[in-house]
């Protein structure tokens, strides 16, 4: 693989114009669930990514209810 093949399949992320949310609430048992979980068996020492599942709200706040951890190569 070439530097330009990875430069390629980087991903990038960039500041929004308008955000898409005025903000984002967690369940509190959900959040601890994860951070505990990411704590114990990993200690904080590989990032770990989650999906967030929730619903937004009329005044486009995100509400989060629960967050799972698809598999991921360590």
């Amino acid at each position: 693989m070439t530097v330009e093949d990875m430069v390629a399949r980087q991903t990038r992320i960039e500041q929004q114009e308008t955000p898409g949310c005025a903000s984002a609430s967690f369940d509190r048992f959900a959040a601890n669930a994860f951070q505990s979980y990411v704590n114990s068996a990993l200690a904080f020492s590989i990032k770990r990514g989650g999906v967030l599942y929730g619903r937004v709200d009329e005044d486009n706040n995100v509400l989060v209810d629960a967050v799972f951890e698809p598999p991921q190569v360590l």
